[in-house]
């Protein structure tokens, strides 16, 4: 049997992070950022909104699995133990606020895909390395996309729930994609029990909880559309609603695309 050592390294807007004790990397379909915890004995010259990344796995097979800036540095209850905590590199578009020098005159847009709204907002908050599939949803069609008082992530939520996407970061890059929160027609479940056997028990739930097989959507000035769908996870006729308003909702057209 062949016995692999851990491995972990720590690099990005500091240095001196050693005898890390332990990693946390949690991440989940409706949280907006991943999230980390890291405990050491000694966190260098790391400081608060330090760029940090998270090389871990084994020695000889491991890669960096978490881009992202540090919230707090707080020492625990052990002695000589810290802990760092912090989220992805999306804790930027989160912290950056939307504020012109006139406020009559807000950060607008015109006939600007979805994807290329988007990333106009991800650079406001500096972040670049942004790449969006093709969404054919143009906003700004008949009155301008406007922006104040708002974070970058907020405004981008506004974008992304119109028209059920998702904007997610992954290594670094930032995402923007139609990702649905249920397996595809491929998804199979495995799990590797190792020669001992040692799994006991085993268990698979699925809930209803947040399906939805109706939505209504409402728009500027009376623009209205819905949609629904049977679904064979709930009773025959029976419908779980999600209502989308937006005053970015400007045409008739695009209230149906929203439902579709």
């Amino acid at each position: 049997m062949t016995i692999k050592k851990t491995y972990v390294s720590v690099s990005g807007g500091g240095s001196g992070m050693d005898e890390i004790l332990n990693v946390e990397i949690t991440e989940a379909y409706k949280q907006n950022t991943a999230h980390f915890k890291l405990e050491c004995r000694s966190y260098g010259t790391f400081t608060l909104n330090d760029q940090i990344i998270i090389d871990m796995g084994y020695e000889g097979d491991h890669a960096n699995l978490m881009y992202g800036y540090i919230d707090d540095i707080t020492a625990t209850r052990r002695p000589g133990i810290y802990e760092v905590v912090g989220r992805d590199i999306l804790k930027r578009a989160m912290e950056h606020w939307i504020v012109t020098t006139d406020l009559d005159n807000p950060w607008s847009r015109s006939n600007i895909s979805a994807e290329a709204l988007v990333g106009a907002l991800l650079a406001e908050a500096g972040i670049t390395n942004y790449s969006g599939d093709t969404s054919n949803f143009t906003y700004g069609t008949q009155y301008p996309v406007e922006f104040q008082l708002i974070s970058s992530w907020d405004a981008i939520e506004r974008i992304s729930t119109i028209i059920a996407w998702r904007c997610f970061a992954k290594n670094g890059t930032v995402y923007f994609k139609d990702i649905r929160p249920v397996p595809g027609d491929s998804y199979t479940k495995w799990l590797k029990a190792g020669s001992d056997g040692s799994i006991t028990n085993i268990s698979n739930e699925n809930s209803t909880d947040n399906l939805r097989n109706k939505v209504v959507v409402f728009g500027r000035s009376g623009i209205y559309a819905s949609a629904s769908e049977s679904s064979p996870y709930l009773p025959e006729g029976f419908y779980k609603t999600a209502i989308v308003s937006s005053e970015l909702i400007d045409t008739q057209s695009m209230a149906d695309d929203a439902a579709d």
